[in-house]
């Protein structure tokens, strides 16, 4: 299925950790259903994660975010991987986007009304955290999810984006943890089925 570029981008910093067995299940799985996903994982990126001058300067963009934001801005479907570090982003994929979600990229503003730039395209996000989905959600308002999901990625126009958090990790037995990875292939199947269904409609 070539009309569809999904792009899956893995937001931990360490090569060896769950989140990267996350990522390469979801490719498998979705390689298995017959589209080959396209993998960006952040640490592989030579850049600056620091918005030096937020908007006032424009910022020379190194070759790997141009290159990132030329896979973005041609992706349908984008899985967002990353790990819950106090409530919120690894800081590497914070500033990652930082420096590719800019004005003029992932959303501008026309007679001071929004514009989103990133429509026509639909998200996963995967979190994984050592605490439980019910406190995150009544103590903490589910805030590093809140902030990607609605703040970045529906914001620019993104949608639908479906959330799946992966609890209580260090609570788990290795052997509970690799169970896991089956919430991964359905949520791979999820949403090789959301995009069958866009393309034939």
């Amino acid at each position: 299925m070539e009309t569809q570029n999904v792009l899956v981008i893995n937001g931990h910093p360490d090569k060896i950790s769950f989140n990267e067995e996350i990522a390469q299940t979801y490719l498998k799985e979705m390689e298995e259903l017959g589209i080959k996903a396209t993998y960006l994982p952040l640490r592989d990126l030579n850049f600056d994660p620091n918005l030096k001058y937020g908007y006032r300067v424009v910022s020379q963009l190194e070759p790997d975010l141009e290159h990132a934001i030329g896979l973005i801005k041609r992706s349908t479907h984008i899985v967002w991987i990353h790990p819950l570090w106090w409530f919120g982003l690894p800081a590497m994929m914070k500033g990652f986007i930082d420096r590719t979600f800019l004005p003029g990229v992932g959303f501008k503003y026309i007679d001071g009304k929004l514009k989103p730039l990133f429509t026509e395209k639909s998200a996963r996000i995967i979190s994984t955290g050592d605490g439980d989905a019910e406190t995150y959600e009544k103590v903490f308002h589910n805030s590093g999810i809140v902030q990607l999901k609605t703040g970045i990625l529906e914001f620019t126009g993104m949608e639908p984006v479906s959330v799946n958090y992966i609890e209580s990790l260090i609570e788990k037995t290795p052997e509970e943890i690799v169970a896991y990875l089956d919430v991964v292939k359905a949520a791979a199947q999820e949403d090789f089925e959301m995009i069958t269904n866009k393309v034939m409609a």
